[in-house]
């Protein structure tokens, strides 16, 4: 098994691609949100919290490309939970507001 990066290397070699102005790939980015994910049970250290924040405002200034966005969704649902529900029909809640249907969203309220 191929050990993950830490959130500090993979920060630090994020800073570097983006100040150039280069792309992440979509790997890389997907490298990084897991390890962002896998290292969430434990308080952040002010050193990652700092190379965390400047890493996703370099690639907010640079722009994100879909590779980096499907990259980033990668990384996080490889932490979510799947769910098994049995019996009664599921009811989706809560919403965006953008179905442009006007109505009410009361989860936007809660």
């Amino acid at each position: 098994m191929i050990a993950t990066p830490s959130l500090s290397d993979c920060c630090r070699c994020g800073i570097g691609k983006l100040l150039k102005h280069e792309n992440l790939s979509g790997k890389d980015v997907e490298t990084l949100f897991h390890s962002i994910l896998a290292e969430s049970d434990a308080a952040l250290s002010d050193e990652e919290s700092a190379l965390l924040s400047g890493m996703l405002v370099a690639l907010a200034m640079k722009g994100e490309t879909v590779g980096e966005l499907v990259g980033a969704a990668r990384g996080m649902r490889r932490h979510a939970k799947r769910i098994q529900v049995l019996g009664a029909p599921v009811v989706d809640i809560v919403g965006t507001g953008g179905d442009t249907l006007d109505t009410f969203n009361i989860s936007t309220t809660a």
